[in-house]
């Protein structure tokens, strides 16, 4: 198992970070609930972001061969709760288009 180093765990919380801003910058572009579900998408993501920021693979070894249980349950649970708000702001992205 390759291990899912630094540099790219700080893209996944980057993308989440431009998710939120994107939305919220071209929402004004639309009304009513399409406006509506667009920044609660962004809200989905932000939340999404700051559970990755909490989860850091420094301090663990490089190597997945030498993560300890806790270190790949802790990666696994942040990843579980990110696909979750993952899913539902894509789920509001979709209503927001559903409005439009």
């Amino acid at each position: 198992m390759l291990s899912l180093d630094g540099w790219v765990w700080a893209q996944l919380v980057g993308a989440r970070k431009a998710a939120v801003q994107f939305l919220e910058v071209w929402s004004c572009l639309t009304q009513g609930e399409a406006r509506a579900a667009l920044l609660r998408a962004a809200d989905f993501y932000e939340q999404e972001g700051t559970a990755l920021a909490k989860y850091s693979p420094a301090g663990r070894p490089a190597e997945a061969a030498h993560w300890t249980t806790e270190d790949r349950q802790r990666e696994a649970d942040a990843l579980a709760e990110a696909h979750r708000l993952e899913a539902q702001a894509i789920a509001e992205t979709e209503r927001a288009l559903a409005a439009l």
